[in-house]
């Protein structure tokens, strides 16, 4: 909802091992959440088939859906 969220994401043997966010104008308070609770989510899982966060489901979405352009 407040724009884009850019991500890198690194993937090693085929698994992923890192997300960084490069870029986001989500409101820092609830995306610190997305950060902290999503991404760790996502490579412990290694999917994109995650529970997002109460309170921060449009933050979530943009996430996933940046990671899931960046691994195409």
């Amino acid at each position: 909802r407040n724009g884009a969220v850019g991500v890198e994401v690194v993937v090693s043997g085929g698994s992923i091992t890192a997300i960084t966010v490069t870029e986001s104008s989500e409101t820092e308070a609830i995306f610190a959440s997305v950060e902290r609770d999503l991404i760790p989510e996502i490579i412990r899982t290694q999917s994109l088939e995650v529970d997002t966060l109460a309170g921060a489901t449009i933050s979530c979405q943009a996430v996933l859906d940046a990671v899931a352009a960046a691994i195409g």
